[in-house]
């Protein structure tokens, strides 16, 4: 029908009702129809707010993750702050390092200690050791102060 329609505009519009009737219901389905659907304009936008909508959704998302890592990291920090003054102090007993030691002796508790119970390979030891002791005279320049030995 479409054909015979498309001859008769060749031909000068000449064509039988049948024909004319054809080609004017031809034109009407290929007329465009008034959608339901919103202009292409606002489907645009539409389509651009939804795309905007998730980005935000999902930067929110990272907002909040990211947040809680930080919270995380916050509190872990001060945690450890608080137990690093009792960590310390069980390290230096541990190692003697810091100035902690296990248990100080003076030179009269060690006297008393060697009276009260001698050790008799110890003091053998202690017989045979030589000890050199060597004083240096040595003064600095702007000392108003003057040494001599007195034994070479």
């Amino acid at each position: 029908v479409l054909h015979a329609a498309q001859q008769a505009s060749r031909w000068g519009g000449a064509a039988c009702g049948q024909c004319q009737a054809a080609a004017a219901a031809a034109a009407a389905a290929a007329a465009p129809r008034r959608s339901l659907a919103a202009p292409p304009q606002q489907q645009a936008w539409r389509a651009y707010q939804s795309g905007y909508d998730q980005a935000r959704n999902k930067n929110k998302k990272g907002i909040v993750d990211g947040s809680m890592y930080l919270g995380a990291v916050v509190l872990g920090m001060i945690g450890f702050s608080y137990a690093s003054v009792p960590l310390y102090r069980a390290f230096c007993q541990a190692t003697g390092y810091g100035g902690a030691v296990g248990k100080a002796h003076n030179i009269e508790a060690k006297l008393k200690a060697r009276e009260e119970q001698p050790n008799p390979t110890l003091d053998e030891k202690c017989a045979k050791r030589e000890i050199r002791v060597w004083f240096s005279s040595d003064v600095a320049d702007d000392m108003p102060w003057s040494f001599k030995p007195t034994q070479d």
